[in-house]
């Protein structure tokens, strides 16, 4: 498997991380409680450990690739769940 793929894979399995932690975040959805804080933080451990991974191996173009991915996929995960699900106690200023 190719460095770019193996980058690629690993930002797709960060990003269903932030995907659930976005999705469980008790700000965002009233109806829902909190996810266990334990979970959330499983949730983080599993979404850093595909960029840990490909450092230790040296896999540095892999990393990379991750790092970027990751971010981008991150800020939309984020704008996605903002422009639908708003925070609750959020005000918004009318002209």
């Amino acid at each position: 498997m190719s460095a770019t793929s193996l980058g690629f894979l690993a930002a797709l399995m960060s990003a269903l991380c932030l995907a659930f932690l976005a999705a469980s975040d008790s700000k965002r959805l009233p109806g829902r409680r909190a996810a266990v804080s334990g979970l959330r933080r499983l949730a983080i451990a599993l979404a850093v450990l595909p960029g840990v991974a490909l450092a230790v191996t040296g896999d540095w173009v892999g990393f990379l690739i991750w790092l970027g991915a990751v971010a981008v996929l991150g800020w939309t995960i984020a704008a996605v769940f903002s422009a639908f699900f708003p925070p609750r106690n959020s005000r918004v200023d009318q002209p």
